[in-house]
């Protein structure tokens, strides 16, 4: 699949199946909005990642946001944002797929730390 600036990403449905699967239930019904948060996403971020099993290695890590306007609906929650993550070896394949819901002010500020670091690769406000 071909995200908004171009670059190939691969995924498995095998992987998204497990994922949504270890979601708590209330965040399953979003399952769709995580699917389409690698088409539609307000921003992208990309870092770098330590390896997992092999020390001292690095993989390039490119993560999708997507915010979500609650406000509207039946879920108590007037925030969320969709995020998608994905890790390059030899390709960009899924790696997780989170939702995280509640005050708009502690979930930015919160992915300030985690997840908006590195290099801003794309914004919706700057296209």
């Amino acid at each position: 699949m071909l995200d908004v600036t171009g670059v190939t990403v691969y995924i498995s449905e095998q992987k998204v199946s497990d994922i949504i699967n270890s979601l708590p239930s209330i965040n399953r019904q979003f399952s769709s909005v995580l699917a389409k948060t690698v088409l539609e996403p307000h921003e992208i971020w990309q870092s770098w990642k330590g390896h997992e099993t092999n020390q001292g290695a690095w993989l390039k890590l490119r993560t999708y946001l997507q915010y979500l306007d609650l406000s509207e609906t039946e879920i108590k929650s007037p925030f969320a944002v969709s995020i998608d993550q994905f890790l390059f070896e030899g390709k960009w394949q899924l790696y997780d797929m989170q939702l995280k819901m509640g005050d708009e002010g502690v979930i930015i500020g919160g992915l300030n730390v985690s997840v908006r670091n590195g290099e801003q690769i794309y914004s919706v406000v700057q296209h």
